[in-house]
Formats: structure tokens, sequence, C-alpha cells
């Protein structure tokens, strides 16, 4: 009797523990729109403001690290296999990571999606990469997956940057360029490049945003957000 209260107590001890490890939810997504976490610093989370078009997104200063990466897109927006997201980065500075995401879509917690995003590593932001995502994988071994890299340094001058980036079948193709200037074909060859993704990889889903590495008190915008069909 003594050993069962023992491993009674025990057992419980170690389901509030493990209880207590489960971060609290993240703050709500803005009405109309859905949200998820490809990555999540403890509880740490991000704050999404939308005013008209534009959005700005926050690190609460109670955030203790920068390895959080989320996505967001609008829930009424059609399943498609062929689509477009565009958005323009507004203001930003080291670690902050702004991008777009196309076929984003969930099945009970689990995400998969294609990022087109402005690089960070080694400090080097003018060059932008593609990646597919797939959060019932393990970090090490193909949650993030790069298709491809591209360096853009002759499409870029300084911010506001403007990105479209699109998926039709298999290919995905995106263009950069600073917002002051006309906006680019899909084939110009010093702002726009094109890869091919992995089999497995046109599912329909929905087009968004992606924001990732703000550190706490940190701010990212965007403006001109808009997804459509691929133009």
């Amino acid at each position: 009797m003594v050993r069962f209260v023992r491993t009674t107590v025990a057992l419980a001890a170690a389901v509030l523990f493990a209880s207590a490890c489960v971060p609290p939810p993240p703050a709500p997504p803005p009405e109309g729109f859905d949200q998820l976490y490809l990555t999540r610093d403890g509880a740490d989370h991000f704050v999404f403001q939308l005013a008209e078009n534009s959005l700005t997104v926050t690190s609460p200063a109670s955030n203790r690290g920068s390895n959080s990466r989320a996505l967001l897109w609008r829930v009424d927006a059609p399943q498609t296999v062929d689509q477009q997201s565009c958005a323009t980065f507004t203001d930003s500075g080291l670690p902050n990571q702004e991008g777009v995401v196309l076929r984003v879509r969930t099945d009970h917690g689990v995400g998969r999606g294609i990022t087109v995003t402005k690089n960070i590593w080694y400090g080097y932001t003018h060059a932008f990469n593609v990646h597919v995502w797939d959060t019932s994988r393990p970090a090490d071994a193909g949650l993030l997956t790069k298709v491809s890299g591209h360096f853009m340094t002759e499409a870029l001058g300084p911010y506001p940057w403007r990105l479209c980036a699109r998926a039709v079948g298999a290919r995905v193709t995106f263009k950069v360029w600073p917002a002051s200037q006309p906006t680019p074909a899909w084939d110009d060859p010093i702002h726009a490049r094109s890869t091919t993704l992995p089999p497995g990889w046109t599912a329909p889903g929905r087009p968004g945003i992606y924001v990732g590495h703000v550190p706490a008190g940190g701010r990212v915008g965007f403006s001109d957000l808009s997804t459509s069909p691929p133009g």
C-alpha cells in the first residue's frame, strides 16, 4: 500500500511537471486570420496588428529568444494550387526575417507550406531562399528543407523592399525590388528567380505572410499585402 501511494504521488508530480512544461498558447491572430508557428522558443510569441492593408509584428519584451517563426494567412482565402503572395517590407533590422508563404495548410495542428524569405545567415540580407516546411517532422529530419538560395544584390537598394512570389504547378518564382521602382516582370533577369519544388509539394493551400527571428522588443512592418491567383 505504501508503495502504491508513493508511485501515485510520483506519477501525479510527473504529470504536473509535464503540464507545466507545455507553453501557453500564443496571442491570437487578427480577426479573419489564422496562424501557425513553424518553430517557437518556449512561450515566446508574436503580436500581429493589422491596420487596413498594413501589418505590424512585434515581439513582446517578455520573450526570451529569437528563434520563433510564424505564418499568417486569411482564413477565407481559397485553397488553390496556383497562387501568389506579395508584401512590402517597410522596416527591419537583423535578425528580423520577412517573407511570404505559399500553399500553407494545416491538419490537427500539423502544417506544411512553402516559404520565400530574406536571408539572415551571416548578416547577408541581399539573398532570398525558398524552403519547404513540414511540422510533423523533427528539426533534424525534414522540418525545414532548403530548395534553393539566390543572391539578389543587383535587384535591391534601400528599404522598403517589395517581394512577390507565386507557385504554379511544381515551379516557384519570385521577384524582389525597391518599392520606389516600377514592378519588374516575372522573367526579369535581375529581379526574378525560379526554382522547381521537390516531389509532393503541389497540394493546394493558402497564401500568406512569413515572419521570424524577431528578438524581444523588436518589430517588423509589412504593407501593401496582397494574395491572388498568379499574375
